[in-house]
């Protein structure tokens, strides 16, 4: 027989974490759209830049500053992803085997990801070692790997 009080607690939980997953999606992206339009205003010289009044501080920063702040809101997105994935999984099975694996996951895809985008550099193709590698990142801040690994851990039982 289900035990509902456990089932209940463990919806619920879910049910905040899925929130989280949402506003932490829609901060991202607010966050990398606004800084991308004001790269692209400096870098193409625009007449007029369409970032947001909400971050007009970021008016100021030169071109290589707004880059180096992606780069570190790109840890600190998969970081925060990562979190929330170890914290979902945790909420569904309880199982510490699954958590190991899954920060290996993680860390697998971002040293891909930085081999990628050096070795772009080193053959002369920094570019698409670039693309590929923000590819890879991009996944890291997503619920993406949390919907491979449900089911994966799910047929593992």
């Amino acid at each position: 027989m289900l035990n509902f009080k456990k089932n209940w607690k463990t919806l619920l939980a879910i049910m905040v974490f899925l929130g989280l997953f949402v506003a932490l999606g829609f901060l991202r992206d607010y966050l990398f759209v606004n800084i991308n339009c004001q790269l692209a205003y400096l870098y193409y010289d625009y007449s007029q830049s369409c970032l947001d009044k909400n971050l007009y501080e970021l008016r100021i920063w030169a071109y290589e500053d707004l880059m180096d702040l992606k780069w570190h809101l790109t840890t600190l997105f998969s970081i925060l992803y990562l979190l929330l994935s170890l914290a979902t999984l945790y909420a569904l099975f309880n199982n510490k085997q699954y958590l190991l694996w899954t920060i290996a996951g993680y860390l697998g895809v971002a040293l891909l990801s930085g081999f990628l985008y050096m070795g772009g550099n080193i053959i002369g193709f920094p570019y698409e070692g670039y693309r590929i590698a923000r590819i890879c990142m991009g996944v890291l801040q997503s619920p993406l790997p949390l919907m491979v690994l449900i089911p994966a851990f799910k047929l593992t039982k």
